[in-house]
């Protein structure tokens, strides 16, 4: 009788232990995910921001400032700036601080792309993935073309 009790409980703990893991592991991937759609949501505002910025520009150009490339949109309302600053992409209104608004990602490119009677500019972003070991490469690609249409 007693080594039949001391069974049940041996297996009761086996099954509580592989349950706890089970709940663990899950609770781990929830987290992961609600981290990297918080992310994704990120980028594609700060994406649609810049797209923005970039249509309501009538002059896009590269311009240097210490060392450092910055895309100046002019023509809008204000003019608004871009730099990429190590895992950082900053963004400056006018004459203020720069104010980062995007942090942590593998690679972000600023680039142009000419097309047959415009230039399209283009912003491509990979995010460090949250886990350490990815199933994808989390790409977001940004296409916007200034309000003047600038020729190649």
């Amino acid at each position: 009788m007693m080594i039949e009790a001391l069974v049940y409980i041996g297996v009761v703990v086996v099954l509580l232990a592989a349950a706890y893991l089970a709940m663990d592991r899950c609770l781990n991937n929830s987290l992961a995910l609600r981290r990297s759609a918080d992310d994704f949501a990120r980028v594609l505002h700060v994406g649609e921001r810049w797209r923005a910025d970039v249509r309501g520009a009538k002059a896009v150009s590269w311009e240097q400032e210490a060392g450092e490339r910055i895309l100046s949109l002019r023509g809008g309302q204000m003019p608004v700036a871009y730099r990429v600053a190590d895992t950082n992409l900053l963004r400056r209104v006018g004459s203020g601080p720069w104010v980062p608004i995007l942090c942590n990602f593998r690679e972000l490119s600023l680039q142009t792309e000419a097309r047959e009677r415009l230039t399209a500019w283009r912003c491509e972003v990979e995010m460090a993935p949250r886990s350490r070991h990815p199933r994808f490469r989390p790409i977001f690609t940004f296409i916007a073309v200034p309000a003047a249409g600038t020729a190649p």
